[in-house]
């Protein structure tokens, strides 16, 4: 009989091919370019999340930009993703393709582009406070209306109501105390009515606390969430948690607010 092996053979030709899925990712470095990693069998990613993933001597938080079954760099040079940060919602590709273009407009590096567009707390490799995780309590689309809308008021409402759905442009002009914040609670009012999620801009941080009130007046059952860069850290990230997971049906903020992804945004008719 024929003796059998008694050992493996080394040869790598002999060994079973080894697979595993390649992540390419966005990290908050001066380098214009996606740093690949290997995915874990055990783990699921996919593009839009946020991963921690070893880069030197220390962690850094990334966005998963894409996955492949492949790559072009060697095995042996790619390191693994050390954990998937579950804490919020998998950044949309609407919002990525936003960075995107955030990233050529201003000819910065795609990672740090994105990773600064977060809130600080999910910045962090760290976990979130707990607190930050508790969802708001479920709203409701009521409206109460400051005055009666004036004959130009309804005009422009009308006008403008017509076009929710599409993309569309307008200038309301008005000098101050004219009316305009009333149409637009009325123009609120229907985004919401109809199921979407509504962004008021501020042009200042100073303006937001009587807007604030105001809205908050109007639409007393929805949750609204405030953004601008003078809120303390866990607050900030409140508002985004909230924006990003469809909890709010109303933002308002300075520009700062756009970089949030709002997921009803586009729902049922509803941007605005």
């Amino acid at each position: 009989m024929k003796a059998l092996p008694t050992a493996l053979s080394t040869d790598p030709k002999s060994l079973p091919e080894q697979r595993f899925s390649v992540a390419r990712v966005a990290l908050d470095v001066p380098l214009p370019k996606l740093f690949h990693y290997v995915v874990a069998e055990a783990m699921q990613v996919r593009a839009g999340d946020r991963v921690i993933v070893p880069f030197g001597a220390r962690q850094r938080i990334g966005v998963v930009i894409e996955t492949s079954a492949a790559s072009e760099v060697p095995a042996q040079r790619m390191k693994s993703i050390a954990a998937l940060r579950d804490d919020a919602p998998t950044l949309s590709a609407d919002w990525l393709e936003l960075m995107r273009f955030l990233a050529a407009y201003y000819q910065r590096p795609l990672g740090e582009t994105m990773i600064s567009a977060l809130p600080p707390r999910l910045r962090s490799i760290k976990a979130l406070p707990r607190k930050s995780l508790v969802p708001p309590e479920p709203g409701a689309a009521t409206f109460k209306p400051e005055h009666t809308l004036t004959r130009s008021q309804k005009d422009a409402v009308a006008r403008i109501g017509s076009t929710l759905g599409r993309f569309a442009a307008f200038l309301l002009h008005g000098v101050t105390g004219s009316g305009k914040t009333e149409v637009y609670q009325h123009l609120v009012a229907e985004v919401l009515r109809k199921g979407g999620q509504a962004m008021v801009l501020v042009p200042e941080i100073s303006l937001t606390p009587q807007l604030e009130g105001r809205f908050r007046q109007a639409f007393p059952d929805t949750p609204l969430a405030v953004m601008h860069s003078g809120l303390e850290d866990i607050a900030r990230t409140r508002s985004w948690l909230e924006a990003a997971r469809g909890d709010a049906g109303l933002v308002l903020g300075t520009r700062l607010a756009m970089l949030a992804p709002l997921p009803r945004l586009d729902a049922h008719g509803g941007r605005r």
